[in-house]
């Protein structure tokens, strides 16, 4: 991920709340200059949280792919980095 990262914007915000986001503040959700909400789903954000691209497929085991992206999961303070899946984390 590059350093270059941004706020996002109204257009995103509004996607990621319809795909079940809900953020304790938006303006403390950072993204890398390219990234798009699409692979973001059912993602709670609290403090500082980065976001890198999710624009690969990652091989879980052999010839079985998942797109790169955050599904059912809860973040809190921390940087996800580029083309990085995390999925299914429960607290």
């Amino acid at each position: 991920m590059k350093m270059d990262d941004r706020m996002l914007t109204e257009e995103e915000i509004e996607l990621l709340e319809e795909q079940g986001c809900i953020a304790e503040d938006w303006g403390k959700v950072r993204v890398s200059e390219y990234f798009q909400p699409i692979y973001v789903s059912n993602v709670s954000f609290y403090g500082s949280v980065t976001l890198g691209v999710f624009e690969k497929l990652i091989e879980i085991e052999e010839g079985f792919f998942k797109h790169s992206g955050l599904r059912r999961v809860t973040l809190r303070n921390t940087i996800v980095g580029d083309n990085t899946l995390i999925e299914n984390v429960e607290t």
